[in-house]
């Protein structure tokens, strides 16, 4: 047993430089190498596709006013239906989530939204 415990032990050691190879990855210093965060309005009136850079799968927008709110389906996801602002159709912000917790549901019973 002690020598199949020390064969094993040997074994690791001999592999572990091969799992570490990402340590060995060189990190950018480069300010100019850092991922951006995706803007869609230009500033001048004008804006590029896609508007939201993000996985809002079957949105729905309505119109309050002179205020946009979206939604979208978050299937599975806790919490879930993020619920969007905008002025302009372009440029959103997150609010808030539309539930936090879902209770199980039993035969006959509702979801019940805690927000």
């Amino acid at each position: 047993m002690r020598i199949r415990i020390l064969r094993l032990v040997r074994v690791v050691v001999l592999l572990l430089p091969l799992l570490s190879v990402t340590a060995q990855i060189p990190v950018s210093t480069n300010p100019s190498a850092v991922s951006k965060v995706w803007v869609a309005d230009r500033g001048d009136g004008t804006y590029r596709n896609p508007i939201i850079h993000a996985d809002y799968s079957d949105p729905d927008v309505i119109r309050l006013g002179e205020d946009f709110y979206m939604t979208a389906s978050s299937f599975n996801a806790v919490p879930g239906l993020p619920i969007l602002h905008s002025k302009d159709l372009v440029n959103w912000t997150i609010l808030r989530k539309g539930y936090t917790a879902v209770s199980r549901l039993k035969k006959d019973q509702v979801i019940v939204l805690l927000a």
